[in-house]
């Protein structure tokens, strides 16, 4: 059986976002999820302005100033709701030691709880507004880990696809950039890895970013979030070596 990532006692994620696609909301503006915000701050003390996300089909393009998207922060930073006229995310970001984990343990909301909680809020609030509630077309997981290293030898001992690089490399810290997309079963998935630096010591690492993606229907969303969350894990542990997984699980001696 397959561990699963929210029972490693120290995995080296750093970020875990779940994301909901709608058919776009026209009248959805930046003064209007103000609106929402308002009702929010208790929570959300900050809010930003950032450009619209685009990769993916059927986005509205207005004219004017044109969409944005809305980020509502947490007063700790380690939560943020994003909202853009087809979509909307929910992350955790590592502020602190604690993974609040994946799925609900012991009474305490796990990540995707809290993002189907924000998501049902957000649909009421439209309803109430727009007359219109936002459904959810397709889902999308996306979980991110910072690997620290010192040398290329002990980056590859956790990450064996690094083995690839080493012969041909002179300098010993070459620039990684890897991209991998395929399908499993319903789910289209992309991994990446790429170099990074971890601002607080100024030590070298690889970010491994993990994103599955799946279509569903009106009532299917957490039922998704579920099964993509075993294909990202599943993926975790064959990006991995068995060393590092002992490692993030404590039993390394």
């Amino acid at each position: 059986m397959t561990q699963k990532l929210g029972q490693l006692k120290s995995p080296p994620i750093i970020e875990v976002v779940c994301g909901f696609f709608f058919d776009a909301l026209p009248n959805l503006d930046a003064m209007l999820v103000g609106q929402f915000w308002a009702g929010k701050k208790d929570t959300y003390s900050k809010r930003e302005l950032r450009p619209p996300v685009t990769e993916s089909a059927g986005f509205v393009v207005s004219e004017g100033v044109g969409p944005v998207r809305c980020w509502l922060v947490s007063a700790g930073d380690e939560f943020v709701v994003q909202i853009q006229p087809d979509r909307f995310y929910f992350n955790w970001r590592r502020r602190g030691d604690v993974y609040p984990r994946f799925g609900t343990h012991d009474g305490k909301k796990g990540v995707l709880q809290r993002a189907l909680d924000e998501f049902a809020e957000f649909t009421e609030f439209c309803s109430s507004e727009l007359g219109t509630r936002p459904v959810a077309n397709q889902v999308e997981l996306a979980k991110i880990d910072d690997v620290v290293f010192e040398t290329l030898d002990a980056l590859s001992a956790d990450l064996p696809i690094v083995d690839a690089i080493k012969p041909w490399t002179k300098s010993g810290t070459p620039e990684i950039h890897v991209k991998i997309a395929d399908q499993i079963g319903d789910a289209e998935v992309v991994v990446t890895l790429s170099n990074t630096v971890m601002t607080a010591d100024l030590k070298s690492a690889v970010r491994v970013e993990t994103r599955a993606t799946q279509r569903v229907g009106p009532t299917d969303a957490k039922q998704a979030f579920e099964s993509l969350n075993e294909v990202v894990n599943g993926l975790f542990h064959k990006l991995f070596s068995a060393a590092a997984i002992d490692r993030f699980r404590g039993d390394a001696t």
